[in-house]
């Protein structure tokens, strides 16, 4: 029994054995991953293939092979389970051997294997994955104004070859433009335009990228073009050059198939002259003309050249601007070439600058000169005569509009006791616009000046602003202006904040603000009349308020110059346009040729 047993065991054994032998006969047959040595020692290796974009170059090496064997050798080549090409060897013998495969997509994946056959014997490679090159390009296709803009990088150049990418658009089915380069290495930010379309059209785009004759890849989208509209919105005077605004409309931003700019000349001339723009904010066209012809007129209108096209658009609307005034550029803190020219180049002292002005005048035929002021504080005296406006609290850009100052963050400040001369003689064309006032007097102010959007604070013994005409040279027949600016009477000791003798005078829009009581108990406005000349005062929309008690005390005072008797009042003043005294209200509104007047001044209803 124990031998029968012993005899079985054995048996199974060797049925084992040879299952397993035949399951092995079958992976070798079949290709298996690993090598199999066979064939008397007879082994098989395959070397890294030359990859080309829609080739493969195969190499394998034979080893131990006996010619007495007359085997055959085979490379195969598999997309996915699909044999796609193959070749045999029947002259087989140690050494290397290659298989050329062409027609291959590129950039896919395939394996191939190199076998040794005799029989049902076989010696292989096993199968081995590569791939063909892939050329990428990630375009982002945009249709333009009058172009199809393609975007991205060329990645993927194989050494000592060309790519060549070839973009099509179509309308409908008929080609329209075509437009091919050649690259022969990768390149970031690729950006390829395919110019000369219609603008507002509907598009398709075909790009091929190839190789000789070979196609890589192609891609197909539909696009569109865009249009736009042009338009001349304002000429003006800005920081001492020309300034120019319109608006540009379109669905995308402005590229470079257009020229964004405007055509400008002088009034009396033929031809326009073209100047580039920038775009101020996403729909605003803008340019500043400097070193131009000033005291003269010209005239502006926006366009668009749509460069590729050798065509431009042209807004209708023709701008005028009857007077272009000249400038002078101050910053205190400038550390250019101090010329004046510009921002960077600007003076650092203003009376250098308005030295510089009135030469700038002069030389044109007294045009109006701009002294424009940087934010900061400005402690040297400062005087001007006629023809020159001083406008301050620019923060240095160049686009910056007079209504677009900050009043605030970027003011201009004149400070320490000094005196700002603004006197005109002969003629009216004074203007000193945005500033703060500290311990300075705006002096010898007279008709024709105008004084807008300043701050001025308590100046102990002095006043705020002072002018008379009184010697016959000061201007008189113009009012002075004073609009949009904010008195504040914060000093114990000081005069009327403004007291003006002769001149008639417009305060416009502003602001009287007492915040201590005065121990000389002057009026916010002291106005004298003379007998020489004609004068007038008018409030309009101006607001007295007053913290402080001050007794016997008024908000505006009228008297004559000299001995000489006055007629009615409404020859004198005008209170118009919500003028209000509001906070500790004054026993009287109005001294007059000695006399206090109630009621003049209405109650502000805040």
């Amino acid at each position: 029994m124990k031998n029968k047993l012993t005899t079985l065991v054995v048996l199974l054994g060797y049925l084992l054995l040879l299952t397993t032998s035949c399951d092995k006969s079958e992976e070798v047959i079949n290709g298996g991953d690993n090598p199999i040595n066979g064939m008397d020692g007879v082994t098989v290796t395959a070397s890294d293939p030359t990859i080309g974009y829609t080739t493969l170059e195969l190499t394998a090496n034979i080893e131990n092979y006996e010619d007495s064997l007359e085997a055959t050798a085979k490379f195969v080549v598999y997309d996915g389970e699909e044999v796609i090409s193959e070749k045999s060897f029947t002259n087989v013998q140690n050494g290397e051997f290659t298989f050329e495969v062409s027609e291959l997509t590129s950039g896919k994946e395939y394996q191939y294997d190199f076998s040794v056959i005799r029989g049902e014997d076989v010696v292989t490679t096993g199968k081995k994955k590569v791939s063909t090159q892939e050329v990428k390009t990630n375009f982002t296709v945009n249709g333009g104004f009058t172009s199809l803009r393609l975007n991205g990088a060329l990645e993927g150049v194989l050494d000592n070859t060309k790519i060549t990418i070839v973009a099509e658009v179509l309308s409908g089915e008929t080609v329209v433009k075509t437009v091919s380069e050649e690259y022969d290495a990768d390149l970031e930010g690729l950006e390829f335009v395919v110019p000369g379309l219609e603008m507002s059209s509907d598009y398709s785009s075909k790009v091929t990228v190839k190789h000789g004759e070979d196609v890589l890849s192609v891609q197909e989208e539909n696009f569109k073009t865009y249009t736009f509209a042009v338009n001349t919105l304002e000429v003006s005077n800005n920081q001492g050059g020309l300034y120019m605004e319109g608006t540009f409309t379109s669905d995308i931003a402005p590229n470079d198939d257009l020229q964004l700019g405007f055509y400008y000349k002088k009034s009396s001339d033929a031809a326009y002259t073209w100047m580039d723009a920038e775009m101020k904010d996403e729909t605003t066209l803008v340019a500043v003309g400097h070193g131009l012809d000033i005291g003269v007129s010209y005239e502006v209108k926006a366009a668009v050249k749509i460069v590729l096209e050798e065509s431009e658009e042209v807004a209708s609307e023709v701008k005028t601007l009857d007077d272009l005034h000249g400038g002078v550029f101050v910053d205190v803190a400038a550390t250019g070439t101090g010329d004046g020219s510009s921002w960077e180049n600007a003076f650092t002292k203003p009376q250098d600058a308005a030295d510089a002005a009135n030469t700038l005048s002069e030389n044109n035929s007294a045009a109006t000169v701009e002294i424009l002021f940087k934010k900061g504080e400005y402690t040297e005296t400062l005087m001007f005569e006629k023809n020159i406006f001083i406008r301050g609290s620019f923060n240095g850009d160049i686009f910056e509009k007079l209504e677009d100052r900050n009043l605030i963050s970027n003011i201009s400040i004149f400070k320490g006791g000094i005196n700002i001369l603004a006197r005109a003689f002969e003629s009216g064309n004074l203007c000193v616009d945005g500033f703060n006032f500290k311990r300075a007097k705006l002096n010898y102010v007279a008709g024709g000046i105008k004084i807008r959007n300043c701050t001025f604070y308590g100046y102990e013994n002095n006043q705020n602003i002072s002018g008379a005409a009184v010697d016959g040279v000061t201007n008189y027949s113009l009012p002075l202006e004073i609009e949009n600016c904010n008195f504040f009477y914060d000093n114990e000791y000081g005069y009327s904040p403004i007291r003006v003798v002769g001149i008639s005078t417009i305060i416009k829009n502003c602001n009287f603000k007492f915040l201590v009581d005065s121990k000389r108990r002057d009026s916010a406005v002291d106005f004298s009349v003379t007998d020489k000349f004609d004068s007038k005062l008018v409030l309009s929309n101006v607001k007295f308020d007053y913290d402080m008690m001050i007794t016997n005390s008024h908000y505006v005072l009228i008297k004559p110059y000299s001995e000489f008797p006055l007629g009615e009042i409404s020859e004198y003043l005008e209170v118009v346009d919500n003028t209000c005294k509001t906070g500790k209200i004054m026993e009287n509104d109005i001294l007059f040729d000695g006399v206090p007047l109630k009621d003049i001044i209405g109650t502000c209803n805040n």
